[in-house]
């Protein structure tokens, strides 16, 4: 990797490029001269198991890859990496999902509930005794069967999800972006957010899976969507989280709702 400065930019993908790089080459990087690919899923010589390793393997240096990757060549390709990555993601959930539901399915599991409420004070009632003989069981047989039905059609639905999220988040943070002092346009905004999928495949490790994918996802956002756009990773990071007050927004008015729903009927007579 040389350290020139950017003095153009590709004609074919818009990458900027050194002197160096465009001197010869009519101003086009080596990709779109044919002479490499950056992004390895993007290769057509390779075959798709590996070439998503590959990307994988290239995505975990952020920096370099986004700096090396094309911002145009269509968007079939980053959204096939997108759906095969959200659909390994959503695969670990629904086995994290699955897993839960037979702890809780469990004997071993019921007896040490009823352990625990046993000691309570009122449980040596008939209606205590009702309640750990017939109540618990019940419920827990009821999540039992919820969570394995929310195993089952979240990961049938995560392709479908995964296609959906990628277009409407490409379509609301590209205003954001370019409100920032952003350059890029929607296809590189959209590559962005679609290679910044990969992270969804730490959803297969158990238990930390799903905090390590929405931290690794944050910062590969960020990443890409600095790169795509020329701005700096304050200004990405915030494009990348424009959600967030929208998110408190809704939780607010959701729980003043609550809050006057609560008040009413304290105030107003039965």
């Amino acid at each position: 990797m040389h350290a020139h400065a950017a003095e153009t930019t590709c004609l074919g993908c818009g990458l900027f490029l050194c002197d160096a790089c465009g001197a010869g080459s009519g101003e086009r990087c080596r990709r779109c001269r044919g002479e490499a690919h950056p992004i390895p899923w993007e290769d057509p010589s390779l075959g798709v198991l590996r070439a998503f390793a590959r990307t994988l393997r290239a995505v975990s240096r952020p920096n370099r890859f986004f700096a090396e990757s094309a911002w145009s060549g269509g968007l079939r390709r980053p959204l096939g990496f997108a759906v095969l990555a959200a659909t390994l993601g959503g695969a670990g959930k629904a086995l994290t999902a699955y897993a839960v539901s037979v702890a809780l399915g469990s004997g071993g599991f019921l007896a040490f509930l009823q352990g625990i409420y046993g000691r309570l004070p009122g449980m040596d009632t008939p209606r205590g005794r009702a309640f750990l003989g017939e109540q618990l069981p019940a419920l827990l047989g009821s999540l039992d069967r919820a969570l394995s039905h929310l195993a089952a059609t979240q990961f049938l639905s995560t392709p479908l999800e995964a296609v959906l999220e990628v277009f409407v988040l490409a379509a609301l943070t590209l205003p954001v972006a370019r409100r920032l002092g952003g350059r890029g346009s929607f296809e590189a905004t959209f590559r962005a957010l679609a290679y910044a999928n990969a992270a969804q495949v730490l959803k297969l490790i158990p238990l930390l899976g799903l905090p390590l994918a929405a931290l690794g996802g944050l910062l590969l956002t960020v990443v890409g969507l600095r790169r795509a756009h020329g701005i700096t990773g304050g200004r990405a990071l915030l494009a990348a989280l424009w959600w967030v007050p929208l998110l408190l927004l809704g939780v607010g008015l959701l729980l003043a709702c609550f809050a006057a729903a609560a008040v009413r009927q304290a105030v107003l007579p039965g």
